[in-house]
């Protein structure tokens, strides 16, 4: 029910504790045993999480903001692309450097060993 609740009420960042209890209340048209239901939703959030099922993005324990864990590994995944491709262009970039700077000081060793 909570999976369900996370795919439909997916938000660009995440979804809160009381909207999935709201949304499961709504959907399957619980009555007045919504005590009984939030700690349903409670324990499901705790065993996804524990599971890898489901991300915690904010908040502390169960209150807070969740997602699924899938979604956020493609978010995650994109980023880090990103950050990777420029951290290798950098580091070719200082290796280059290194290298022009490291052959002129070699010489310079080179020559007072001689001397």
């Amino acid at each position: 029910m909570v999976q369900r609740a996370l795919r439909q009420l997916s938000e660009k960042t995440s979804t809160s504790k009381f909207a999935i209890l709201k949304f499961v209340c709504w959907k399957y048209n619980v009555g007045p045993r919504v005590r009984k239901i939030n700690e349903q939703v409670c324990n499901a959030l705790k065993k996804g999480i524990t599971d890898g099922i489901f991300v915690r993005t904010s908040g502390r324990g169960v209150e807070g903001s969740f997602r699924l864990a899938n979604q956020t590994t493609k978010i995650v995944k994109k980023n880090r692309a990103k950050i990777v491709k420029k951290t290798r262009a950098k580091m070719v970039k200082k290796q280059a450097v290194a290298k022009t700077n490291g052959s002129k000081h070699s010489k310079n060793k080179k020559t007072s060993a001689k001397a």
